[in-house]
């Protein structure tokens, strides 16, 4: 189990490096690079993209495509983080469980926790007296 998260771990720390990697070469290519182009003029027939609406098109595509990864990854995250927590507490309250001795009420038949000072134990109705 703790090999599985440790490999887990690892990815996650993977998959955010490779977002910012990809998003810090996207701009610095489409944004800087192209943008310092001779020939910015656009000509289909020779296939010369290079104008500032679609260098802008395309970072924002990236950009979107990305954050969108991003927040599948989140919420991912956060979601296994709050199966991991509840799990946790049920171990928790199951062991909590396991420790407490129980016994047989003869009078009605229930089980009833022990407690230190009979307090929180459940009591039977008294009956009215008139």
């Amino acid at each position: 189990m703790k090999k599985n998260q440790k490999g887990f771990t690892v990815w996650a720390l993977l998959f955010i490096l490779g977002r910012l990697l990809t998003l810090t070469l996207s701009v610095l290519t489409v944004g800087f690079g192209l943008a310092g182009a001779e020939n910015q003029v656009l000509d289909v027939n020779s296939g010369n993209f290079n104008v500032l609406f679609v260098r802008i098109s395309v970072l924002a595509a990236i950009c979107c495509t990305q954050a969108f990864m991003m927040w599948k990854f989140i919420n991912f995250q956060l979601r296994r983080w709050r199966e991991h927590k509840q799990t946790q507490n049920l171990k928790k309250k199951s062991v909590n469980t396991k420790n407490k001795p129980k016994r047989e009420n003869k009078e009605n038949g229930t089980n009833e926790t022990i407690t230190l000072n009979g307090a929180d134990a459940a009591r039977g109705r008294k009956e009215k007296s008139s």
